[in-house]
């Protein structure tokens, strides 16, 4: 009985003793790498090409649309390092130059993303997007017809292979197009819309949805997919009444399908519920 009870002190103390180790053993932190932010310098596309929805004009005589940052617009950030894909921060744009056409802000690295191996960045701004199926998609449908200057149109950049940097320049891309078209109320009377849309005589030269999927931009491998993906209603902006002889400018995006533009009509739906035609 004696040594029965020796041996279980003995091995209670054991237990005791390997508790205590444990408390003051020091458990290394992951490494992350000694870079946590990075600022960035974000310049918008070259005109001519589509606009986005910080403020867009169109000159005088020309097709080239200027872009312009404008006080809170937001950029989504993803970080990509090996096959892992990060959603970051989205952040809110306070500090831009006086022409609009350079934004500056300094983005958060997510505690995973080890700054010291290569990894990817990418920011969107004006699009939905989402982690799916390892890939990061941007919303691809069709918006309505609306004025320019209130119209989102998606742009994106992506910065490949970066390694303990502190600061990046980049560049804005788009991944789709605008329609912009003119409308003139030739009419005696004043017309409401409600809706504008195009009557296409033929297949669309742009990419739509297909039942319950929606067209989406995979923004790693840059190729257009078909998805069925949750994003929200597309928003809308209430039109303004047209007066006799009024010139309206409204701009569609659209992700181009490489399709050549068959025959189309613009047409309006007022809101007495009457559909009007351009070629009627």
């Amino acid at each position: 009985m004696t040594k029965q009870y020796l041996l279980t002190l003995l091995f209670l103390a054991g237990l005791l003793l390997a508790g205590c180790q444990s408390d003051d053993m020091a458990v290394p932190a992951p490494e992350t790498g000694s870079v946590r932010t990075l600022k960035i310098t974000a310049s918008m596309p070259l005109e001519g090409n589509a606009g986005t929805r910080v403020t867009a004009s169109q000159k005088e005589g020309s097709k080239n649309i200027e872009l312009r940052w404008k006080e809170r617009d937001v950029i989504q950030f993803y970080f990509k390092q090996e096959n892992k894909i990060i959603k970051g921060d989205a952040i809110l744009l306070l500090n831009f130059s006086a022409d609009g056409k350079r934004a500056e802000f300094t983005v958060p690295v997510p505690g995973t993303v080890n700054t010291a191996y290569p990894f990817d960045l990418y920011g969107v701004h004006g699009a939905q997007s989402s982690i799916l199926d390892n890939a990061i998609v941007l919303d691809g449908r069709p918006s309505g017809f609306q004025p320019l200057d209130k119209i989102a149109v998606p742009i994106f950049f992506k910065a490949q292979d970066l390694t303990d940097v502190t600061a990046l320049d980049v560049v804005f891309r788009h991944y789709g197009a605008l329609h912009v078209a003119t409308l003139k109320n030739s009419s005696p009377f004043g017309l409401s819309p409600r809706n504008i849309f195009l009557s296409i005589a033929g297949n669309p030269w742009f990419h739509q949805g297909t039942g319950q999927t929606i067209p989406v931009y995979d923004l790693i491998s840059e190729t257009v997919l078909q998805k069925l993906i949750p994003f929200d209603a597309l928003p809308s902006v209430p039109l303004s009444p047209l007066v006799t002889g009024d010139n309206t400018k409204l701009a569609q995006w659209v992700m181009p399908n490489g399709q050549n533009p068959p025959g189309f009509a613009l047409a309006l739906t007022l809101n007495d519920g009457l559909t009007i035609s351009s070629d009627t």
